[in-house]
């Protein structure tokens, strides 16, 4: 739709561009027969000062028009990088979705932990429906430095959270700078894919004192 206007604009652009070619030729034309009769010709003299008028006005509307051209391709530019944000947000509703069978938590939440120094995250999933610890599951674990899906910088591969039993996963990492960390966590069930049951957690590491 944006792009059959600017078009539709282009078209129009052209046939003012046109028009005030063939009302300059006219105006020669007209001054050519004025200056043929002597100038004497009130009549051709008038005609002569409302082509002029209307020149000025075709020239009003080209810079109008040019405008609205330019105007217009900006339009369409947001409208690319709009759809573009669009095709993206499939994926970002994907990960913010909550796990459809499972909950899953952190023991501590808003945990800090110290830069350099190995890190224990415990985890606890419970099942849906009945909310009972859910034991001898796969928890699948990706760690990211920076916020959710920022920068998709991950520490290394995907591994197993521990099964410490009474539906708590151990997960275990040494952050190597400050900042935040996101704690991908996917629970795997038969039939299920790893984004059916995933989870993020943000974590802080600090400076040690």
């Amino acid at each position: 739709m944006q792009r059959s206007t600017v078009i539709l604009g282009l078209l129009a652009a052209g046939v003012t561009i046109a028009l005030i070619t063939s009302i300059g030729g006219f105006m020669i034309l007209a001054e050519s027969q004025s200056n043929s009769n002597g100038g004497n010709d009130e009549e051709m003299k008038n005609l002569l000062k409302e082509i002029t008028e209307m020149k000025s006005m075709m020239s009003k509307m080209s810079e109008k028009m040019d405008t609205m051209i330019e105007r217009m391709d900006v339009m369409m530019q947001r409208m690319d990088m709009l759809m573009g944000n669009n095709m993206m947000n499939p994926t970002d509703d994907m990960m913010n979705q909550e796990p459809q069978d499972v909950i899953i938590k952190m023991k501590s939440p808003g945990q800090k932990v110290q830069m350099g120094k190995e890190a224990e995250i415990v985890l606890v999933v419970l099942d849906k429906k009945t909310e009972e610890p859910m034991e001898d599951v796969q928890v699948l674990i990706g760690i990211e430095r920076g916020s959710s899906m920022s920068t998709m910088d991950m520490m290394g591969d995907m591994f197993d959270a521990e099964d410490k039993g009474s539906g708590e996963y151990i997960v275990r990492f040494t952050p190597d700078s400050e900042g935040i960390y996101t704690i991908h966590t996917m629970v795997m069930l038969p039939g299920r894919s790893m984004m059916d049951n995933h989870m993020d957690f943000g974590i802080i590491a600090e400076k040690g004192k």
